[in-house]
């Protein structure tokens, strides 16, 4: 071989493999010009733990590079995550506003009837009525509930409230009741 002007004798040569992960990335070539022929067992030996020192560093930069790939990718994830949760913030508020409405319709015109013709209801339409205005009312209430519970993780507050679950059953089963005694009677 020719380096410089000055043609160098090679007398002996090592060649290790690089490998990571059980592939082959190439051979780092140890050549020696001196008068020995062969290496001893000793620089062998240092010289594969050069070899397999190149090789975990070649790992450990493939690694970092499929980290930094992999990190690009969340950060891709979160970004349309951000936004899709952004979209459904205002979509919760607007289909929120939009079906309150119709909702404070109901219960406006259910009172302003009873108001103006509640003398010449029977009971049964008395009844009839305040099931309308109760239904509508817990309509929004449940619409209110979706909409502060949409927004609970955004506005980090956790006001929590305690609860008796033997009411709630109560409550359901009154409903229930009440349903049930509409469907028998009409």
């Amino acid at each position: 071989k020719l380096i410089g002007k000055n043609l160098i004798k090679i007398k002996s040569i090592i060649s290790l493999p690089v490998y990571v992960n059980n592939k082959n990335y190439g051979i780092i070539i140890f050549a020696a010009n001196n008068i020995k022929e062969n290496y001893s067992k000793n620089e062998i030996a240092i010289l594969k733990i050069i070899s397999q020192w190149i090789s975990e560093q070649i790992r450990h930069i493939i690694q970092i590079e499929k980290l930094k790939k992999s990190e690009k990718k969340l950060e891709i994830s979160v970004n349309k995550l951000t936004e899709s949760n952004d979209e459904l913030d205002r979509f919760a508020y607007m289909a929120s506003h939009d079906l309150q409405e119709p909702l404070r319709r109901i219960l406006s015109l259910t009172e302003i009837i009873k108001t103006r013709y509640q003398s010449e209801f029977d009971k049964k339409l008395d009844q009839y009525f305040n099931y309308i205005y109760n239904a509508a009312y817990e309509m929004r209430k449940l619409i209110v509930d979706l909409l502060e519970y949409s927004r609970i993780d955004k506005d980090n507050q956790h006001n929590y409230i305690s609860i008796n679950p033997e009411i709630s059953i109560k409550e359901v089963i009154s409903r229930f009741k009440e349903s049930l005694n509409n469907i028998k009677h009409n």
